[in-house]
């Protein structure tokens, strides 16, 4: 995990974070026997203070802007047996830093998110 990003993106093409980015490297690997769609819209970085950031518009654009990709992590199918990395992307306010991450299957919160514990 690397925090402190104030800018993603180049030229026109940015996003200032009014806080700070946190970029989460994640490699997501279909364990299932059918294809699944990654969405995080319902994934939730957890500070030490035990504050949820949920993932929001700046944190799209984020995704695309430091994936470096048309639709970075967003909407990804992954096959089964396969693997897909990337970044993912919280704004959270500047000095503060992220413990844990909730990442969802889908946009559903109905379902019980894996949470991951996340190395300092």
């Amino acid at each position: 995990m690397h925090c402190g990003i104030s800018r993603l993106g180049t030229g026109v093409a940015t996003i200032t974070a009014k806080g700070q980015f946190c970029a989460i490297l994640l490699t997501l690997t279909n364990i299932s026997k059918v294809a699944v769609t990654y969405d995080q819209r319902s994934d939730i970085a957890i500070d030490s203070a035990g504050r949820q950031f949920a993932w929001n518009t700046d944190d799209v654009t984020a995704d695309v802007y430091g994936n470096y990709a048309a639709f970075g992590m967003f909407g990804q199918t992954i096959n089964p047996s396969y693997s897909f990395s990337g970044n993912l992307y919280f704004e959270i306010p500047r000095g503060d830093a992220i413990k844990k991450v909730v990442l969802f299957t889908d946009s559903s919160t109905q379902l019980k998110g894996t949470t991951v514990q996340l190395a300092k």
